[in-house]
């Protein structure tokens, strides 16, 4: 840890990851929680560099979110942590704290970013580099959460701390996306929480519901090829709801308790 800018100056980004991941699993190893927390700091000192220089000058100026440099940047930064996450476990939890709502905050300036990019030039505007750049960055936030939720080893500490927030970043933005704007990471992400929260995530299903299930269905129904990502994890967040939730469905308006059966039904008839 205390030479790594010197081993990783030469390596490429994707070189990079994994040398976070590999040092992440030693990390973990560490049974001295003061003394791993200690490690953890030290060795995300880097990545934390990076992205605390790039959130002061946003906070600035927002237009730095703009530049395509910064946005590759995050980007990088984001893959680091999800990385490294993975390796480490909840133990994490203290770096994930540290980014967490900048971390929202930058997605929701992204996701404004998107939705204006389309309004001015189309749905195409999605498969621009810079936007696409956008884009990783929502997707490498969504998975560094829900990889931290699944090694998480304290479900009151998502409950309350961590789930309000994200709730309030990613439904809304979803729900009022283009299509091909909407992430399907989002879908796989609740799935994860509902997973592991079980029960105790029942009082949140209905607005979950309510923000993503119609507009993800409408995507879907058309046909049974269109948005293959999308369609896959939505099913299987509606059979998250029903295993560990069930009794939300039951407070659901009955039109949309319909259109779930027909749902389930109609998932019946898709083939591999």
């Amino acid at each position: 840890l205390n030479n790594i800018r010197a081993i990783i100056c030469d390596l490429e980004p994707h070189q990079v990851h994994t040398f976070y991941e590999a040092v992440g699993y030693m990390i973990s190893a560490q049974t001295d929680d003061v003394a791993q927390k200690r490690l953890i700091e030290k060795y995300m000192s880097l990545p934390n560099e990076v992205w605390d220089n790039i959130i002061q000058r946003a906070t600035a100026n927002l237009s730095v979110l703009e530049d395509p440099e910064c946005i590759k940047q995050l980007g990088n930064v984001l893959k680091t942590n999800v990385r490294a996450c993975s390796a480490v476990g909840h133990a994490f939890v203290n770096q994930l704290a540290r980014l967490y709502l900048d971390m929202l905050n930058v997605y929701k300036c992204l996701s404004e970013n998107i939705s204006n990019a389309v309004m001015l030039g189309g749905e195409l505007v999605t498969k621009q580099p810079l936007v696409a750049g956008m884009r990783t960055i929502k997707k490498e936030t969504l998975k560094l959460l829900s990889c931290w939720v699944s090694k998480c080893q304290d479900t009151g500490m998502i409950r309350e701390h961590f789930l309000p927030p994200l709730l309030d970043a990613i439904l809304v933005d979803y729900q009022r996306n283009v299509p091909q704007a909407r992430e399907p990471e989002v879908l796989s992400t609740v799935t994860a929480i509902v997973d592991k929260l079980e029960g105790q995530a029942t009082p949140d299903v209905p607005t979950i519901m309510e923000a993503l299930f119609q507009c993800t269905l409408e995507m879907l129904n058309k046909d049974l090829e269109e948005f293959p990502e999308h369609r896959l994890l939505f099913f299987r967040m509606l059979q998250s709801f029903t295993t560990h939730c069930f009794p939300a469905l039951l407070q659901i308006p009955a039109e949309t308790f319909k259109l779930f059966m027909d749902a389930v039904v109609w998932a019946f008839k898709h083939t591999m």
